[in-house]
């Protein structure tokens, strides 16, 4: 499947390489996610198979001007490699992503179910570039085709993903990009029609992404989530559950006022 919309090039930069990612549209036909297949790392690329997919992920962040990212995997599930670790494995490190991103790994906030990640990406060949900042939401509690382990806390972690500052498109990946980031989509969606007293269509919603992207929502159990997730948020709304409470992000706000330019040295936490 090549549902690929991601091949101009970086100025200065070399010609693309293929990425599996496709443009994903809200109910309201917005570009308001990509979703993606995770990256492919170095040592997943045995044989010469197939190439490491890191510096194209990035490369897609810079062009896209991606300033949120919402990863719903282990990098290892079950002794199987399901994504590389596409940040540098320390804060206060960087990589080399490509031949013109340098991606720092500015600081992390872990709570019980989530990574928050902060990274600043910079052009260093067009140095009059703005480093940007990129804030990933990793979530710790879902393994590939199957439910997650509780229904509360993917929706305490959509709910995070929600409040936090960011603008579209939202890069969402799990380790297809279709399975678990198909029922986020859904989710996410889904929880603006009840804010806002709309109907809500579930199987509309999950049938319009599927037009998007083959797979999304990969089985009856990943849809099963969905009215589980959705049906406890009514719940919490009619009052007949406890309201997810969100005083976790108080501590984490802080993730967003780093001000950064041309010049800003490297800092970590």
């Amino acid at each position: 499947m090549k549902m690929n919309d991601f091949m101009q090039n970086l100025r200065g930069g070399r010609k693309p390489d293929y990425i599996n990612a496709s443009y994903i549209e809200d109910y309201t036909g917005k570009h308001a996610y990509i979703a993606a297949q995770g990256p492919i790392g170095e040592d997943e690329c045995h044989g010469g198979r197939r190439d490491s997919t890191v510096s194209d992920f990035w490369r897609m962040i810079w062009q896209e001007n991606i300033d949120c990212i919402v990863m719903l995997t282990q990098c290892v599930e079950g002794m199987k490699s399901k994504c590389s670790r596409y940040w540098p494995e320390t804060p206060g490190e960087s990589i080399q992503a490509d031949d013109d991103l340098n991606v720092n790994f500015y600081c992390i906030v872990e709570d019980e179910h989530s990574f928050q990640r902060e990274f600043v990406i910079r052009n260093t060949t067009f140095t009059q570039d703005r480093p940007r900042k990129v804030l990933q939401w990793h979530f710790k509690q879902w393994n590939d085709s199957s439910c997650p382990e509780n229904a509360g806390h993917l929706l305490h972690f959509i709910r995070q993903v929600r409040t936090s500052t960011h603008s579209a498109p939202i890069l969402v990946h799990c380790s297809a990009g279709v399975g678990r980031s198909g029922v986020f989509i859904a989710l996410d969606q889904l929880l603006d029609k009840l804010e806002s007293d709309e109907s809500m269509d579930i199987f509309g919603i999950v049938n319009h992404l599927r037009h998007q992207r083959m797979n999304m929502v990969q089985n009856a159990e990943q849809y099963c989530t969905i009215y589980d997730v959705i049906a406890l948020a009514v719940k919490q709304k009619l009052g007949q559950e406890d309201k997810d409470d969100l005083t976790s992000l108080d501590r984490n706000r802080w993730l967003s006022t780093v001000s950064l330019s041309a010049n800003t040295d490297n800092k970590h936490i």
